[in-house]
């Protein structure tokens, strides 16, 4: 029976993270299909910029039905590591709160900036709990493996991008074969949003 139990647990990790993966697989390659466009944010929750962007930037992609927005958080080693992790977890236990993407976003960068976040299962557990959060163990449990996956698929995107871009934060936009990047600061989040609709248009 527990052998079983764990085979299940085990079973429902890999649909999880592998429903994730099939989601963001296109991040990693250069090109999509000639009537496709895509904007994917590279960003952290310790960017400023990125911050100050942030509500633009989805209210943009409410209004853009045609465009497929992607979220990849950055990090490298330990730097901004916790951060990327924190976005994975709040991904995959949306549907313990109440909360739109917009508004888990910002709870997010604001967790970033007055915490001070270790990358630890033990730490996010406690952090969650004293939020509110209510979930059972071996749900937390299911949801760290699952991020787990995720950052390593996603430290594969990093290091795909990384031989075109170093610089953070930026958008990569794919339109009809063509790839681009878009550096931008929080200074001008609309200059931005004139920057995006110029190239996806």
């Amino acid at each position: 029976m527990v052998r079983r139990m764990r085979i299940k647990s085990i079973f429902k990790i890999a649909i999880l993270a592998t429903t994730w993966l099939i989601s963001f697989s296109s991040q990693a390659e250069p090109l999509l299909s000639d009537d496709e466009k895509e904007v994917v944010l590279f960003f952290s929750y310790k960017c400023n910029s990125c911050y100050q962007t942030s509500a633009y930037l989805s209210a943009w992609d409410l209004q853009r039905d045609d465009v497929r927005v992607r979220r990849v958080p950055v990090f490298s080693g330990e730097t901004w590591r916790a951060e990327a992790r924190l976005f994975f977890l709040l991904e995959l236990s949306k549907d313990r709160y109440p909360l739109t993407g917009f508004k888990r976003r910002q709870a997010a960068f604001s967790l970033a900036q007055t915490e001070d976040m270790v990358d630890s299962k033990e730490y996010f557990l406690s952090l969650f709990r004293r939020h509110g959060m209510e979930f059972t163990a071996l749900e937390f449990s299911q949801w760290w493996d699952a991020s787990s996956v995720m950052m390593l698929s996603t430290q594969e995107i990093l290091e795909e991008v990384s031989i075109f871009h170093s610089e953070v934060p930026f958008v990569r936009v794919n339109v009809s074969g063509n790839n681009e990047a878009v550096y931008y600061s929080g200074e001008d989040p609309q200059g931005l949003i004139r920057q995006l609709n110029k190239k996806v248009n």
